[in-house]
């Protein structure tokens, strides 16, 4: 990770990247937050290409 995306990441975890204020995490990038959002989805969510 280069500095600015170091740089970034500190600044949106300052911000609370729009996270709810009663969550317990942060994510921090989309690959995160596209897991996350899919984890209540239960296994069909998450590996859609199964029968």
């Amino acid at each position: 990770m280069d500095i600015s995306a170091a740089t970034a990441l500190v600044a949106g975890a300052n911000r609370g990247f729009g996270r709810a204020a009663d969550a317990y995490e942060i994510l921090a990038d989309d690959l995160s937050r596209d897991v996350r959002g899919k984890l209540s989805g239960g296994v069909a969510a998450l590996y859609p290409q199964l029968p």
